[in-house]
């Protein structure tokens, strides 16, 4: 991969990895937005589709999706220098409000942000703010050599592996270590994943910042990505990025959504947005956001349901680690 040529290095540089083209479409509507709203601000967008990246699958030879994304944002930091900040997000991360910059969202403070995810007890693993420091990289490239260890044959097993890159590195010699090690061990399915991170995470002991490091606690204002779902598809004014945001899941059948809110919801968008390239310059391109108004909705409600499932959490991990 060739250093990037004419990439503005005083803003972040923003970074997608996709397993294979054929997932282009299911992912659609996330590129869309995230495309137009880079190109509005004048973002960089690098989008890899590694089965037509040879190169890049050269770089990162990883078996497994979960860690060749890793490890693409990391090398893209190697091999650019002059790059200060890179958001990774996952495929299905799109804007839902344009009226957000990045920029907003750094702490110079910290090389690695991370947040976690509302309705479990994990650190998010398909979004960071990395900026390109020896110490980040040196974590990445920590987190990406555990693929053998946390291989499984069902997703999630970078999401558990960022725990173990903390453990590891924190907390190396704590006494509960190997038995959240042994849990992982014998874990063969997505069931598994529970009890390692529940855990792993009673290790950390509710700690969120390290060193230069930061997780932004559930319901946190200085996140900058949440899932669609979690709100049935309502958004207020506060929110910018939203995760979950795959073609296939989006529908207007209600008992779809209601037998499985985690998994289907709504439109937000009217069926006439569109972020053509063509359209998307500051400031006219903000209009190509055209909402179904029925979810806009205020900060407070919004809080007020992300806090509600992160309460509810909350007392199913603390019930769960009399279990461990």
């Amino acid at each position: 991969m060739q250093v990037l040529n004419n990439t503005n290095i005083s803003k972040p540089v923003v970074v997608v990895v996709i397993e294979k083209e054929s997932q282009l479409e299911n992912y659609q509507l996330a590129h869309n937005t995230l495309a137009c709203y880079c190109k509005i601000y004048g973002y960089r967008l690098i989008q890899f589709v590694m089965d037509k990246s040879p190169e890049m699958q050269k770089l990162c030879p990883q078996k497994h999706i979960w860690f060749q994304r890793i490890c693409v944002p990391m090398k893209i930091l190697q091999l650019n220098p002059d790059i200060n900040y890179l958001f990774f997000f996952d495929a299905d991360i799109g804007v839902i409000n344009p009226n957000h910059r990045l920029e907003d969202y750094i702490n110079p403070k910290y090389d690695l942000s991370f947040y976690e995810r509302t309705f479990t007890y994990d650190i998010m693993s398909g979004a960071a703010i990395i900026k390109n420091t020896k110490y980040a990289i040196e974590f990445l490239q920590d987190w990406v050599k555990l693929e053998d260890t946390f291989k499984r044959d069902y997703g999630t097993n970078d999401q558990a592996a960022i725990h173990q890159v903390f453990l590891d590195r924190f907390y190396p010699n704590h006494p509960r270590k190997e038995k959240c090690e042994k849990i992982w061990a014998k874990g063969v399915v997505l069931a598994d994943h529970t009890p390692y991170v529940a855990c792993a995470r009673s290790i950390l002991n509710d700690t969120l910042e390290f060193d230069r490091i930061i997780i932004y606690p559930k319901g946190s204002h200085k996140a900058w990505v949440r899932d669609i779902w979690l709100t049935g598809s309502e958004w207020a004014p506060r929110d910018f990025l939203v995760h979950d945001l795959e073609q296939f899941k989006i529908t207007n059948d209600p008992e779809l959504i209601s037998k499985e809110p985690w998994w289907y919801f709504p439109n937000p968008f009217l069926s006439d947005a569109t972020f053509h390239s063509s359209r998307c310059t500051f400031p006219d391109g903000l209009n190509c956001w055209k909402y179904n108004s029925t979810f806009i909705t205020s900060n407070e409600t919004v809080d007020s349901k992300i806090m509600k499932k992160a309460a509810e959490v909350r007392q199913w991990y603390l019930d769960y680690l009399k279990t461990v």
